[in-house]
């Protein structure tokens, strides 16, 4: 494989117009067919099988308009005064009619005839159900009914929307803050404004590929909207890191003497292979998010995974292209490649009381994981948006003025065909519901077209995310045999609040087995790679402490508020339902990534017969600054996606900055370090029986004939020879 990245290396660095006309056309191609065709992205939770999906699949059968997408309208009068009121009850009618005319609005019933009419009479709810399901709704629905509150609010009334969150089309300000952070961290590490531009051109034409990619290949496929901020995040950071990591090495062949394009086709050789090996590592990692069983988990995984593999693409080929453009301009010039090297004096430092600087980082990671314990997981609503916007504003009114489980109301579906009195049948189930602990109100049942199934709608006494409210969904499902045997009805919960309910329950269950899988893959990888038992258990171990250090400190601000509204805009509560999952699979590709950097120069160091404490010490000081660095500009990529991001990308965001901080700074900088020199030569055993069984993969500069290479990409040290 080293053989062939140099080929292509060399190629594109003697045909550089070639190969950027070709990322070029690529672009331009991806770029027209998004204007042409736009995407197709969804907030499609679901997951098929579950008892709440499949009483839904049979509640648009049996209940379209129960089924359908809904808007709800806040109303209030704007002087405060009650809505029963002639003038504003009438208003308020009104209003209701003019949005049941809206073309595409199935049904807006007017709140007086059907109660929902708040007990201090101060506000009144208007439940709009639109024609389009899994809100796909049409645009001219949504500014027609706009036009219709627009009218309202001039005739008196206050009115505030919630219901179908908008894709938000984003202005991409967080990739451009993260990337002008990136670049002064690189220029100051590189000691070049020309050089430190390249990671950011190369990552560039890679992410803008691949989120037209995203947008086209949803018309194919359910792509879920939420993946895209994903796939900027990784597929920005990746792209400058692999850049980096791959301009680092062809500046110490520079600095050695090697001409152009034999610097180029090295650099492709060593830290290419480098950069193949961890993008192919984080590509493993979030293509297995499909065995989690669960389909927009493997959606996300799978266009995550493809900004992974363009970014991979464009630094084994659009860079060496633009590196051969630059030629001398990017040699540097006296000591300035040195300032890639620098960790000796840390490493000399952690070398001194190895013990103590591992039990006091272990006892620091358990400490910031503490509140993991309490993690409570839930899908978005209303009430996870920040304070101020519309949706958490009519969230809140309603939940003011009918109670917090009148933002998302259970949805019971009784199956009464064979029951000798369907009617008495529902009436009967009602009541029971009626009398479970947590059940604030129970309305009467609706009865389908043909009279075989009957509608119950249960409003819990607490917000649809909260664990109450999963355990009424729990105690419902529990009175299915009672319901059954005094009136031959079948029941089964659905709505969006159950729906929710089972989808968090489903992601809880998989993060164990999916946690077993990613730490079997880091064993077996590892030890592929370093041929050592024990170097592949410390990585496994460091991974599940950087892991659960970042989820704590997640659980910390935006579960429990403890930064207050800085970060989280008052957006406090449970957290995103498939955060954990992704987290895990994202930051266990990244922390490999560092492992093998930083592991493969010590090993290598260690195999050119350093002993075990003065290997660590190498791998510290040609390594360690690019690692830190590389490190350095994810954080800022991610750090720009808490602060520019939405209310769903904020917590994801921040808690990959937490877990690669502390992955790389604390686990793979510190921890790992300090284990390799306790364990002295224990630390790359293997048994023979297991060295045998295992292929080879050969880390280092001068590869065995035959073998795969993985290469230190950075250590100026071996720059040609």
């Amino acid at each position: 494989m080293s053989s062939l990245l140099a080929r292509i290396g060399r190629w594109s660095a003697l045909h550089p117009w070639r190969v950027l006309a070709a990322w070029m056309v690529v672009a331009v191609g991806a770029g027209l067919g998004v204007l042409t065709f736009g995407s197709a992205l969804e907030d499609d939770f679901s997951i098929p099988g579950t008892e709440s999906q499949e009483a839904y699949d049979t509640l648009e059968e049996d209940f379209p308009s129960a089924a359908g997408a809904s808007l709800k309208y806040v109303v209030a009068d704007a002087d405060g005064g009650a809505v029963t009121g002639a003038d504003t009850a009438a208003a308020v009618t009104h209003l209701a009619g003019e949005l049941a005319a809206v073309d595409g609005v199935a049904s807006a019933p007017d709140p007086f005839a059907t109660g929902t009419v708040s007990p201090d009479a101060t506000t009144a709810l208007i439940t709009v159900g639109l024609d389009d399901r899994g809100g796909e709704v049409d645009d001219a629905t949504l500014d027609a009914l706009d036009a219709v509150v627009t009218a309202a609010e001039a005739e008196g009334l206050t009115v505030v929307a919630s219901g179908l969150p908008e894709i938000p089309e984003g202005s991409h300000m967080a990739e451009v803050v993260g990337a002008a952070i990136a670049y002064i961290l690189m220029a100051l590490t590189l000691g070049s404004l020309v050089a430190a531009g390249l990671p950011l051109a190369s990552a560039g034409i890679a992410l803008g590929i691949s989120l037209a990619g995203i947008g086209l290949l949803s018309h194919v496929v359910a792509v879920p909207a939420a993946s895209t901020a994903l796939a900027s995040m990784l597929g920005l950071a990746v792209g400058i890191d692999y850049a980096l990591f791959i301009i680092v090495r062809l500046r110490a062949e520079l600095a050695a003497g090697v001409p152009l394009v034999e610097a180029i086709a090295a650099a492709a050789r060593t830290a290419g292979s480098a950069v193949v090996f961890a993008g192919v590592t984080v590509i493993l990692a979030v293509v297995g998010l499909a065995l989690t069983g669960v389909p927009f988990l493997a959606a996300m995984g799978a266009v995550t995974a493809l900004a992974v593999a363009v970014a991979v693409a464009a630094s084994l080929t659009a860079l060496p292209a633009l590196m051969g453009l630059l030629g001398e301009r990017l040699r540097p010039r006296g000591t300035a490649v040195t300032r890639a090297r620098g960790n000796g004096g840390w490493g000399d430092r952690l070398l001194r009381r190895p013990a103590t600087v591992l039990v006091a980082g272990v006892l620091a990671l358990g400490v910031v994981a503490m509140p993991v314990g309490a993690m409570s997981l839930a899908l978005p609503d209303g009430g996870s948006e920040p304070a101020g916007s519309d949706e958490r504003l009519a969230y809140d009114a309603i939940s003011e003025a009918f109670g917090p489980g009148a933002n998302g109301p259970l949805l019971v579906l009784a199956d009464v065909s064979d029951s000798a009195d369907p009617v008495a049948a529902g009436q009967a189930t009602a009541a029971t519901l009626a009398e479970l602990d947590g059940v604030a109100a129970v309305q009467p049942p609706r009865p389908s077209e043909d009279g075989s199934s009957m509608l119950i709608a249960v409003t819990s006494e607490t917000d649809p995310s909260s664990k109450e409210t999963a355990a009424l969904v729990d105690d419902i499902r529990d009175l299915e045999s009672e319901v059954t045997a005094t009136t031959g009805a079948t029941i089964a919960v659905t709505g969006q609040t159950a729906l929710a309910v089972d989808v968090a329950d489903k992601l809880a269950a998989a993060l164990v087995p999916f946690a077993v899988v990613i730490c079997g893959l880091t064993l077996v990888l590892l030890m592929v790679v370093f041929r050592s038992i024990l170097v592949p258990v410390t990585a496994a171990l460091g991974f599940l402490l950087s892991l659960g250090a970042a989820l704590g400190a997640t659980v910390a601000v935006f579960q429990w508020g403890w930064a207050g509204d800085t970060i989280t805009e008052g957006a406090t509560g449970p957290l995103v339902a498939f955060l954990p999952i992704l987290v895990m699979a994202v930051l266990f590709g990244l922390s490999m990534d560092y492992q093998v950097f930083l592991v493969s120069r010590i090993a290598e160091a260690h195999r050119k017969g350093l002993g075990p404490v003065e290997s660590v010490r190498a791998g510290l000081t040609s390594v360690g600054r690019v690692v830190a660095t590389a490190a350095a500009v994810m954080i800022a990529v991610f750090a720009a996606f808490v602060v520019s991001g939405d209310a769903m990308t904020r917590p994801l965001a921040f808690a990959l900055l937490v877990g690669v901080a502390l992955d790389a700074f604390v686990v793979r900088l510190t921890l790992v370090p300090a284990v390799l020199a306790l364990l002295g030569e224990r630390a790359w055993w293997l048994p023979a029986w297991l060295d045998r069984i295992l292929p080879h993969v050969h880390i280092d500069d001068e590869p065995e004939p035959g073998s795969l290479t993985v290469i230190d990409a950075h250590s100026p040290a071996d720059a040609h020879r």
